[in-house]
């Protein structure tokens, strides 16, 4: 993938995404456990990531690269249950360089902040995390069906299961210090979002190929610009 066009074409999605703010404003929990220090705005940022992406691959963003419309992706939801999983998984600092189909279900990034209680320099860096997710697509994916040569791609995959609802996220910023009185010394940084079921499976499509919302299943409240299936009162 040529990397300056591919941020380049990332960069205008997230301008385009934010022009829709009813992404912004599917419910968000102002609470969930205190432990992870995720805030409302963090969590709103790390679900409005996601959803603008799949709004953008809905309009038809990266059709050209082998992915076409979805008949069943969702808008989805903030799970509290969820982020703490991510936490769990956080304070462990993994290594986000050799994905495998058999631990699907979160992706992870690992890096420095500069004063981590600051909220903006934590946007920034988990706009940084799922641009490197993103940016791990290529267009080796045969019918949306992953196989053990797409590997490298989980990362990116994992953001575009169709039928999955709800993610949580979280972080965790002594990675490289015990000393959890440091707020605002440079810090290394784990940040972590767990996906909702379904995850991703080799030999399973990513989504259906079809006009979008064509096949959103019952509980769906509505479509949401016309692309996303609408689970998030559910």
């Amino acid at each position: 993938m040529n990397t300056p066009f591919a941020l380049f074409i990332f960069i205008a999605v997230m301008q385009a995404g934010s022009e829709h703010y009813r992404y912004k404003e599917v419910a968000i929990p102002e609470s969930c456990d205190n432990i992870t220090q995720m805030t409302s705005t963090l969590r709103r940022q790390s679900l409005w990531l996601h959803n603008t992406m799949r709004w953008a691959f809905q309009n038809g963003w990266y059709e050209g690269e082998g992915f076409p419309n979805s008949s069943n992706m969702s808008l989805l939801n903030y799970d509290c249950e969820l982020e703490k999983a991510a936490y769990n998984i956080a304070v462990l600092c993994p290594n986000n360089t050799d994905p495998s189909f058999n631990y699907t279900g979160s992706n992870n990034f690992t890096g420095f902040v500069e004063a981590y209680a600051n909220t903006d320099l934590l946007v920034h860096f988990f706009q940084k995390a799922y641009w490197f997710w993103h940016s791990t697509r290529n267009t080796t994916l045969v019918g949306l069906t992953p196989s053990e040569s797409n590997k490298a791609m989980i990362p990116f995959l994992q953001t575009m299961v169709g039928s999955m609802t709800k993610l949580g996220c979280a972080f965790y910023p002594y990675c490289n210090s015990s000393d959890t009185s440091l707020v605002n010394t440079s810090l290394l940084v784990s940040y972590v979002c767990q996906y909702g079921e379904p995850h991703l499976e080799v030999g399973i499509p990513i989504y259906t190929n079809g006009t979008p919302c064509s096949e959103c299943n019952s509980s769906s409240t509505s479509c949401v610009d016309g692309v996303l299936c609408n689970y998030t009162m559910h």
